[in-house]
């Protein structure tokens, strides 16, 4: 598949993708008149802010998408979605486990729609705090970014759909790669991000907590964790992740024992690509 989309490809596919929108917003969380679709746009993430609870802001290619911890999301070529969602502020904690647990829901129930079988789907896993691999490859196809600010919670959501050629430097993937079957339209994930983001709001935190431990993808693959400045062990340490509380910690099996390690102060930066899947011998 050629990895570059024309703006006349772009201006057709998004034609509809307003007017579907506000229909789908009706009945929830999110507000009809607060639907806005840009042809391309640097990131979707201030748009949504400034538009307020209720908001609803993508694209048909974003330029200069963020990721979290400042990092920058590749641009998608128009072969992904990029959309944030904004909701009245709940816990920082609550709001990135409801929006990855989302996430992940909304993909299943379009994915099982189209035929896609079940195992096919389980490759679709969660790496803490809020990222989407493939749990075969570890490969990301997905990310997460929620900020809580000033009463409101914005949630924006980049997915890599169509095949395209990644940086040698990038172990990235997408669903089409994964699926090994062609992957949904844009905007019918778009719409199912939607539902279940309007769903996971209402959902209570040990519900939460307990779907997105069951989706995590690395519970008993090795793994390698930086830590904070002022953390014990200090820098980057290097374990079989044992079990993750997604609110409390990480408890890892280290050479020198085991060892805990609060959320906080932890960041998975490491899932050797030829790790084991979670679950496997």
């Amino acid at each position: 598949m050629d990895d570059r989309s024309t703006p006349e490809d772009a201006a057709t596919e998004i034609a509809g993708w307003a007017d579907r929108l506000e229909r789908r917003a009706e009945g929830t969380r999110f507000d009809r008149d607060r639907v806005r679709v840009f042809a391309s746009c640097d990131s979707t993430q201030g748009f949504a802010r400034d538009l307020g609870i209720g908001a609803i802001v993508t694209t048909g290619r974003q330029l200069a998408g963020r990721g979290s911890h400042g990092r920058s999301w590749l641009d998608d070529r128009g072969l992904g979605v990029a959309v944030s969602l904004v909701l009245d502020a709940v816990p920082a904690d609550q709001a990135c486990i409801a929006s990855s647990v989302a996430v992940v829901d909304a993909l299943d129930r379009i994915l099982q729609a189209a035929g896609i079988p079940g195992e096919r789907r389980a490759r679709i896993g969660l790496k803490f705090p809020n990222d989407l691999l493939d749990r075969n490859t570890g490969r990301k196809f997905g990310g997460i970014l929620v900020e809580v600010l000033d009463g409101v919670a914005v949630v924006g959501i980049g997915l890599n759909l169509g095949r395209r050629t990644w940086p040698a430097d990038v172990p990235a993937t997408s669903l089409e790669e994964m699926l090994e079957a062609t992957p949904p339209e844009r905007i019918d994930v778009i719409e199912a991000l939607v539902t279940s983001l309007d769903a996971a709001w209402s959902l209570d935190a040990a519900t939460l907590d307990a779907r997105y431990v069951d989706r995590h993808a690395l519970v008993g693959s090795e793994i390698e964790v930086e830590t904070a400045e002022g953390s014990t062990p200090a820098g980057r340490v290097v374990g079989t992740l044992l079990g993750l509380a997604p609110r409390t910690g990480l408890r890892l099996r280290t050479v020198e024992g085991e060892i805990s390690i609060p959320v906080e102060r932890a960041r998975i930066i490491g899932w050797p690509i030829d790790a084991p899947p979670a679950g496997s011998a």
